[in-house]
């Protein structure tokens, strides 16, 4: 595991676990911090707890600071964000995936609830086509397969391109892979500035999350690549002080 820091501790921009020792239970959250000074402002507010928060807080309130344990879980990639707002945007999808795999979610542990999910509103709300995917409900049957992509004999990625869920970042992913092939990277970089800067970090975001490490090639790493050259271009025209951010290098786990 590669850190920015001698001391994770000291890293910000982190998913982060905050474990109860005696009951081993976990509550896991997000810092655009450091992560120890996350947890600090965990402890000096546990009386006047919220409902994001509240059985982390509630526990905190009846024990000692030594029965907790703070641990950095992931750290998100800096090209996924430049400010707070895209920075919740990126890390509350990692954040989603750390409490479903450490099962954080009360009873088991101290999360009261898991980001991104559905609520009771939303359960009532009527289907409205065209309102995240750009088109009509998908077809289930379409969209079973176990992950959206397959490397075929000759070791190309080949991204399947149904309807569904991110259906238009796994199309616009599979575009470029193909370009990969006969273009440019001018070529590519230049289709690519033709997209939104949000389209742009939805499909890095969708490759870095569903692409697995032992399988990528030489498209995808090009591709991501050249992604992550038109953020950064885009935050340092932005005018972002450098010292505010280091190069953060996600955990692979």
């Amino acid at each position: 595991m590669l850190w920015e820091s001698d001391d994770p501790l000291k890293v910000k921009g982190v998913i982060y676990a905050n474990v109860h020792l005696p009951s081993n239970k976990i509550y896991v959250g997000q810092t655009f911090q450091e992560v120890y000074l996350r947890f600090q402002q965990h402890w000096h507010v546990r009386h006047t707890s919220d409902g994001r928060n509240l059985n982390l807080h509630l526990l905190m309130t009846k024990q000692t600071i030594d029965n907790f344990l703070v641990v950095p879980l992931e750290m998100i990639d800096r090209d996924l964000y430049h400010d707070l707002t895209t920075f919740r945007r990126a890390a509350t999808v990692r954040e989603r995936f750390w409490i479903q795999h450490l099962q954080s979610i009360r009873p088991k542990g101290l999360n009261i609830y898991v980001p991104l999910g559905r609520t009771v509103k939303s359960k009532q709300r009527a289907w409205r086509p065209k309102n995240w995917t750009n088109s009509h409900r998908p077809n289930s049957a379409l969209t079973a397969c176990f992950k959206c992509y397959e490397k075929t004999a000759n070791g190309k990625i080949k991204i399947h391109v149904h309807e569904g869920l991110d259906s238009h970042h796994r199309r616009t992913a599979q575009k470029w892979l193909a370009m990969t092939e006969h273009h440019s990277d001018k070529d590519i970089e230049t289709d690519m500035q033709h997209s939104s800067h949000r389209h742009r970090i939805g499909v890095l975001h969708w490759l870095n999350e569903n692409i697995s490490n032992d399988e990528t090639n030489d498209s995808i790493f090009k591709v991501e690549n050249l992604l992550r050259t038109l953020l950064r271009k885009r935050a340092e025209r932005g005018q972002i002080p450098v010292n505010n951010f280091g190069n953060f290098i996600k955990l692979v786990h």
